[in-house]
């Protein structure tokens, strides 16, 4: 009996005189917009990934904490750099994030012993949040358009290069370009087939069909004159390269647009209250 009245008296005792933790939270919205992912994607031919789990990231990280603490005056008013740093990975420890399932939506909790703290801070970690959102898309966007500007130039050789050559050749010689419509058919059936045989075996009658106008087009074009297949080939080169070069111009325009975008993709929904 004794033992528990001990346990008793000291438990109360510990409850009176501990301080109190208090929680509060906001939550962002997150809009993704198909024109950076479609570059990210169709560019460098990756996933952008989950885009939610990277933001809570985000939410999470230095810049973010860093940001907090100097709207706040959370380390003094005319703090140092190892002031900021110190305050900011206390800041870090504060917040955690939550992904509310089937929707577009982050929760920012943060816990701390000061209610008008909490929610303050909850509030600024929103609101750094998007400032570092917009930055880490522009700088994605500036990345897509520096790769695509260094393309651009390689294929711009490649077309001024293939053009010369045809130009030279037409120059030099005379042929109808009867073959270029046959030599772009054979690739468009090629093209169809390795797609269909992604589905289909050797042997399904699509595929058979497409094998009998792949030879029957080979045949037809073995028998057309050396000079002939080398203009169709000069041009289909060309046309190639040209292609390939308007639309790396396309890319480019969007990725600057994506770059000097101003408007985050991320909404305060619900700010934190006291």
């Amino acid at each position: 009996f004794l033992t528990f009245s001990v346990v008793f008296i000291l438990t109360f005792i510990y409850t009176i005189f501990k301080e109190p933790i208090y929680n509060a939270s906001a939550t962002v919205s997150v809009t993704e917009k198909k024109t950076l992912g479609k570059l990210l994607t169709e560019v460098f031919v990756v996933s952008p990934g989950d885009p939610l789990l990277s933001r809570s990231r985000i939410i999470k990280s230095k810049p973010v904490a860093e940001a907090v603490v100097k709207e706040l005056n959370l380390a003094g008013a005319q703090p140092t750099e190892a002031e900021i740093k110190r305050t900011s990975s206390e800041v870090q420890a504060f917040i955690s994030t939550e992904i509310i399932p089937n929707t577009n939506l982050i929760r920012i909790d943060v816990v701390h012993r000061d209610p008008r703290k909490t929610a303050a801070i909850a509030n600024a970690v929103a609101k750094a949040f998007i400032v570092e959102d917009l930055k880490e898309k522009n700088k994605q966007a500036r990345s897509v358009r520096e790769f695509v500007e260094s393309r651009m130039g390689e294929i711009k050789e490649r077309l001024k290069t293939s053009e010369v050559a045809l130009m030279e050749f037409r120059r030099k010689e005379s042929a109808a370009g009867i073959a270029v419509p046959l030599q772009n058919k054979l690739i468009e059936l090629e093209s169809k087939r390795a797609e269909s045989l992604l589905t289909y075996t050797e042997l399904h009658p699509d595929i058979i069909k497409l094998n009998e106008q792949i030879q029957g087009i080979k045949e037809r074009l073995e028998k057309m004159s050396e000079k002939e297949l080398e203009f169709a080939r000069l041009t289909r080169e060309f046309e190639m390269n040209e292609k390939a070069y308007r639309e790396l111009e396309d890319r480019y325009r969007e990725a600057q647009f994506a770059e000097a975008e101003e408007v985050s993709d991320v909404n305060i929904v619900d700010p934190a209250s006291v």
